[in-house]
């Protein structure tokens, strides 16, 4: 499994070259000391083949002070071999985790935003620092047009209309009409389900510059199932419903390719998800 934060070429490979020295262990029921002394053992095994292991609490019941100490001398055992031990799904046992030292950099909301910290953090020793330092991409780099001539690549230029917004603005709505779909040529975008308390729903996606958002829905009509909202300062190009009907008019080739690539998109999303069942299912 990866996190849900959609990545370039050049890192996903980067990741399938090394995403092994990323590791989670997902517990459940009550632990004390005779249920979490083999989860040490566990780990510890694991230590000369990974960088960072990650903890899954979720359902988790209860930790006793003595399974406490044990995560704590876990996480100084790990250090000693060059891992970084991290926690998700800790929210109820936050305050005796920290008492414990494990600091709140080491702990996180879910096992999605855990992987994505360890990935950007494999990333970054292996690419270098500036890693993500590249959030601005044209339209002959973005995937979804690729096979298309530069000069079908300059009409469309002069036709797509260019949207931006402030990190926070909403570009998509659950429930809104399915009449467009967006390249996203700088910054990100973050996809979520609606909340019913008013706070931030759960986190599905994350798109960066170079991908392509809403096509799915535009395809097949469906009102928005989730909230797309900008997490940092964002330029993107807005194709609807009259746009594509000028194309399959007038550049039925343009058409075509555009729907090729989101056959290609859609087939890497099964794939994906494919994949997860698997690891979860074994």
């Amino acid at each position: 499994m990866s996190s849900r934060r959609r990545r370039s070429s050049q890192h996903q490979q980067a990741l399938r070259g090394s995403g092994y020295c990323i590791r989670l262990i997902e517990l459940q029921g009550n632990l004390i000391f005779s249920t979490f002394e083999p989860v040490v053992r566990l780990a510890l095994k694991q230590a000369p083949y990974c960088l960072y292991l990650v903890l899954n609490l979720r359902n988790v019941a209860s930790i006793d002070p003595v399974a406490m100490r044990l995560i704590a001398q876990l996480r100084d055992s790990l250090r000693s071999q060059g891992v970084t031990l991290l926690v998700c799904y800790g929210t109820r046992f936050q305050e005796p985790l920290a008492a414990q030292g494990i600091e709140a950099q080491a702990q996180f909301s879910d096992d999605d935003a855990a992987l994505e910290h360890c990935e950007d953090r494999l990333l970054q020793d292996i690419v270098g620092a500036h890693w993500d330092g590249v959030d601005t991409v044209s339209l002959p780099d973005t995937p979804l047009l690729a096979g298309m001539t530069a000069e079908e690549l300059a009409w469309l230029d002069g036709l797509i209309p260019v949207v931006e917004a402030a990190p926070g603005d909403c570009l998509i709505s659950a429930g809104d009409d399915s009449d467009r779909f967006y390249l996203l040529m700088a910054g990100s975008v973050v996809v979520r389900l609606p909340s019913e308390t008013g706070g931030p729903g759960q986190r599905l996606n994350v798109f960066h510059a170079g991908m392509a958002f809403g096509e799915m829905g535009f395809l097949d009509g469906s009102p928005r199932s989730a909230d797309i909202v900008a997490s940092a300062s964002v330029v993107a190009r807005m194709i609807d419903r009259a746009l594509f009907k000028r194309m399959e008019d007038e550049r039925p080739r343009v058409a075509i390719r555009l729907l090729e690539g989101m056959s290609r998109q859609l087939s890497t999303n099964l794939r994906r998800s494919n994949a997860e069942v698997v690891a979860f299912k074994g």
